[in-house]
């Protein structure tokens, strides 16, 4: 053997494993980079999915926020003409009813006697002291058009007849604050029989009726179930409590004509009245049969609406809207019709007085 053979064995020996131990070493920060790019890649995947989880957020509560604005807007152009003695005109015209296809054409104007006899409505706030006289009815009205100002024909009450809304109250001319539409009411017309009658002293009308809506956005968590409530709390800020509820609504829900969609509407309104008294509301609630809507009108609905009735849990019997056919654009009724139509409410009222 070659006397440097051993030397070479052991320096080739440590240049070995010195290259094994570089390899190691390189091969274990080359984990530890990968891991560390990994943990950095998740880290931002996760910063990346969360800011398009917040963008996402971001764009649905500005939906929501510009679709409540919006409803706010609308709301707020019903009753911008309600600050001190507002002169309203009556020739505007009201959007119609969003539940059906509009009229294929508005009612013809009036001559111009007609237009002279009301040309102009005056609204006026008055002071709580001034409502608050006597024997006082407190009336909720809710449910959709023919509830709001969807009449053929403005009216302004007599004496001792007001409009409560937002906060504040004032003589009830047509459209009534609170409600959707811009044309007349049959509520303005009630208030002066139930005076002329001697049943009150004063009348004062809550008007929350929406135009096109169905009896399930009524419910506690519908999209209309706040406005019972906060039409409520606005009322016992001043102490008051609704003394009678009138439920005009129907038309909208009547399109099926089956006992089912029936027994989904008695089941729809019995969750609504569960939820308003839960609420501490007690006062009776007076339902319309209403299922009429351009020549059609729903034998189940009307049935079930009567079948409603229940006086032991204060719920009674209104008008039968039905059976009048006064009406201006094959919907909504016309001045002749919303006369009527007060004097049916005043009819039901009294049976229950």
């Amino acid at each position: 053997m070659h006397p440097l053979l051993p030397k070479i064995l052991r320096m080739a020996k440590m240049i070995f494993l010195v290259h094994l131990l570089l390899f190691i070493l390189i091969f274990l920060g080359s984990g530890c980079n990968m891991q560390a790019q990994e943990t950095h890649n998740r880290q931002t995947r996760s910063e990346a999915f969360q800011e398009l989880v917040d963008q996402v957020k971001s764009r649905r509560e500005r939906s929501q926020a510009f679709e409540a604005l919006v409803a706010q807007v609308a709301l707020e152009s019903e009753g911008k003409e309600s600050t001190k003695n507002v002169i309203i005109s009556t020739t505007t015209t009201a959007a119609p009813d969003p539940s059906r296809a509009e009229s294929s054409e508005e009612r013809p104007s009036r001559d111009a006697g007609e237009q002279a006899s009301d040309m102009r409505l005056v609204r006026k706030e008055v002071s709580f002291d001034q409502v608050n006289q006597g024997r006082l009815m407190v009336a909720l009205t809710f449910g959709q058009s023919q509830a709001a100002n969807y009449g053929e024909t403005k009216h302004s009450s007599a004496e001792h007849v007001y409009n409560y809304y937002n906060g504040t109250f004032y003589t009830a001319v047509d459209p009534l604050l609170g409600a959707t539409g811009h044309r007349g009411s049959v509520w303005t017309r009630l208030g002066d029989k139930l005076i002329k009658q001697g049943l009150y002293d004063s009348v004062l009308f809550v008007p929350i009726a929406v135009g096109g809506s169905g009896i399930r956005s009524w419910s506690p968590d519908g999209h209309y179930g706040h406005r019972i409530t906060d039409a409520v709390d606005g009322l016992r800020a001043y102490g008051l409590e609704c003394t009678h509820l009138f439920w005009s609504q129907g038309s909208y829900d009547s399109w099926q004509h089956t006992p089912e969609a029936a027994e989904a509407y008695k089941a729809s309104f019995i969750e609504m009245v569960e939820g308003i008294r839960a609420y501490g509301v007690c006062a009776p609630i007076y339902v319309s049969v209403e299922t009429y809507s351009y020549g059609n009108s729903d034998s189940y609905m009307q049935q079930a609406q009567r079948d409603l009735v229940n006086i032991d849990a204060g719920i009674f019997s209104g008008p039968d809207s039905d059976a009048i056919d006064k009406r201006w654009d094959d919907v909504h009724f016309s001045e002749k019709g919303l006369d009527a139509l007060a004097s049916l409410w005043l009819a039901a009222i009294k049976e229950y007085h």
